[in-house]
């Protein structure tokens, strides 16, 4: 039997660790045929990625090591342990990223690159990696699993883009892919085809790529050494890809930033950076996370998120489909955060309210009438912003910003569980709740918000307001916000600092777009209006997760897991944390089993139907 794994990444490793975890437990029926008799079936599994398998696009080690992870090095792992919610798979413990950089790299070959040895020196447990140096862990994930495959299991990597499947009913799947170093497709025969590709990237307009103007891609895949010293650049979008630009632009660069006799940051130029004009939707950079060492800060406790209060409320209701997030979660929420809140800023003295809505957006509603005026709104919101770095357990923000994120997380296990009530229910807090919690729980690590105020305190930076619009000019852009009067800036080059993906109905990826094109994948249905579609999510089964077509077949031979079908698998997105029970690992489970329970039932499919694979021009 054959299955073919598309996307390469930490999501299609997960799957093979998940497929050897089977294939090395005696406890499964065809594990202990194979090591007793020797009479278990050939298991192949093909994996396709046109980026280094383990890494992928993301992680790749490639990348510019300025490239840094929002999530800390002991909140990534790519083994399971007993929160996760298995669909029949053993529990195989493994170590986290911050486990494996101070147990096991400093062994490897890559504690020989100077780069990598001193960040593994300067790794702890709630150290921000460099994505590289995560890529390297993943990677080294897939190489333990490869190693400890049996026998009658054959991994075969294929530096390769998928671009079209083929295949209904219960005839084999066929891959068409292109080798990165080819140029003629070829073909292979599949039994089950698991797409795991992760992000997504959405397809460019023909005029959004010009000699000036950058697109919105990860750094790592701009040639950002096109913007020459001195250059003045406008950056749309003040989240993760702008903070990368930072760290490219300036240290490096070969800038420096080193404290003052007052403990001041300042910033040390090298003369070969630019001048950076940016600016968002809310016109302020993502709330930054403290980095925690020995003094790391608990989160507030409310009578909403005690342990047993919420395991009590997941098994009470578990697919009984019977609450509403607005009137059974949400009030007693506001009710408690709003209290934490004001209890802190008594605390401290300040004279500041609970409004989530301006939390999430200071600028809600408010038009600025100078550039005096915004600035002086920004150093507020800075000041703010350096009360949580230093004082997090006594901050009523970073207060209510945990609280966002554990929110986050039990509304993503609810959600899983079958607790509320439609798909229109779930659509609201995907659409609404979620975002806004991400930008509250999430952001960059503490020393780069603190390097932007340095930089912005200089002059490299500067913030333009909310709503930022850019326009082209003959001689370059002009970049401004409609709500600071004369706001308005030219600049030679444009970034686009936002990220443009998971947007199917425009996807670039070849494969989903060809489904979606022929009818072989259909958009998931939101449930109201009744016509309405989610855009971000392929409709597919709740439990296997397989593709339905616009005619409502279910194409059981393949698989789809992740962000691509986020609808049902909410929280796919974000990093496999230990003892969180989160959907990543959940995710690739369910698609391992679906491949053990094929394997068992037709274990030579795909070899019976013909030549299992050949080279032609398609």
């Amino acid at each position: 039997m054959r299955v073919a794994i598309i996307g390469g990444g930490p999501r299609g490793t997960s799957v093979i660790e998940r497929l050897i975890a089977r294939a090395n437990d005696p406890n499964f029926a065809l594990t202990r045929l194979a090591r007793d008799d020797g009479h278990a079936p050939e298991l192949h599994i093909d994996i396709f990625d046109p980026y280094p398998i383990g890494a992928g696009q993301v992680w790749r080690n490639d990348q510019s090591p300025w490239f840094i992870n929002n999530t800390s090095a002991r909140n990534n792992t790519l083994y399971t342990d007993a929160e996760v919610p298995l669909d029949g798979g053993p529990v195989v413990t493994g170590p986290s990223v911050a486990e494996w950089a101070e147990q096991i790299a400093p062994a490897l070959p890559l504690a020989d690159d100077p780069d990598f040895a001193r960040e593994l020196r300067d790794v702890s447990p709630w150290h921000k990696p460099s994505r590289r140096l995560q890529g390297e862990y993943f990677h080294w994930v897939f190489e333990q699993v490869r190693a400890q495959a049996p026998d009658w299991v054959h991994i075969t990597t294929h530096r390769a883009t998928v671009t079209d499947v083929r295949g209904t009913g219960i005839d084999p799947q066929v891959l068409t892919y292109l080798p990165t170093d080819a140029d003629q497709t070829q073909t292979l025969l599949a039994d089950v085809v698991v797409s795991a590709q992760g992000f997504v990237p959405d397809r460019l307009a023909d005029d959004s790529v010009d000699g000036t103007a950058l697109p919105a891609r990860l750094a790592a895949d701009l040639p950002l050494e096109r913007i020459p010293a001195g250059a003045s650049v406008a950056v749309s979008g003040l989240g993760a890809t702008f903070f990368d630009f930072i760290g490219t632009f300036f240290e490096g660069r070969g800038g420096r930033f080193e404290r003052d006799a007052e403990g001041t940051l300042i910033y040390h130029p090298s003369g070969r950076e630019p001048r950076m004009f940016a600016g968002s939707r809310s016109g302020l950079p993502h709330r930054s996370q403290r980095l925690n060492g020995p003094d790391q800060y608990a989160a507030p406790s409310i009578p909403l998120f005690a342990p047993e209060a919420t395991a009590a409320l997941i098994e009470e209701h578990r697919n009984r489909h019977d609450l509403t997030f607005v009137d059974d979660l949400w009030p007693a929420f506001l009710a408690q955060a709003g209290t934490v809140f004001r209890t802190r800023a008594e605390h401290l003295g300040l004279d500041v309210d609970f409004e989530w809505e301006r939390l999430v957006d200071p600028t809600l509603g408010r038009d600025f009438a100078n550039a005096d005026e915004w600035n002086a709104f920004i150093e507020e919101h800075f000041i703010r912003e350096f009360i949580s770095l230093s004082a997090p357990d006594a901050s009523p923000w970073t207060g209510v910003h945990q609280l966002a994120g554990h929110l986050r997380a039990l509304t993503e296990r609810a959600r899983i569980a079958g607790v509320f009530t439609s798909e229109a229910e779930q659509r609201y807090i995907e659409r609404d709740l979620l975002p806004a919690a991400n930008i509250l729980a999430s952001g960059p690590p503490s020393f780069r918000f603190e390097r932007l105020a340095a930089l912005r305190r200089q002059g490299f930076v500067q913030l333009i307001g909310p709503e930022l619009r850019v326009r082209a000019e003959d001689d370059g852009y002009t970049a401004w916000s409609p709500r600071v009067a004369g706001s308005e800036v030219h600049a030679q080059y444009w970034l686009a600092g936002h990220q443009a993906w998971g947007t199917l109905s425009k996807t670039e990826d070849a494969l989903l777009a060809g489904w979606l094109q022929r009818g072989e994948a259909t958009l998931a249905p939101l449930g109201w209006p009744a016509d309405a579609r989610n855009v971000h999510s392929l409709a597919v089964t709740p439990q296997r997760l397989h593709p339905i077509t616009e005619d409502g077949t279910v194409l059981t031979q393949r698989v789809v897991i992740g962000c691509v079908a986020g609808q049902y698998q909410p929280g796919a997105g974000q990093a496999a944390v230990p003892h969180s029970g989160g959907s990543f690992l959940a995710g690739t489970d369910i698609a391992a089993q679906v491949v053990w329970e094929r394997l068992i039932d037709q274990p030579h499919a795909a070899e019976n139907a013909g030549i299992a694979e050949s080279n032609s021009l398609v």
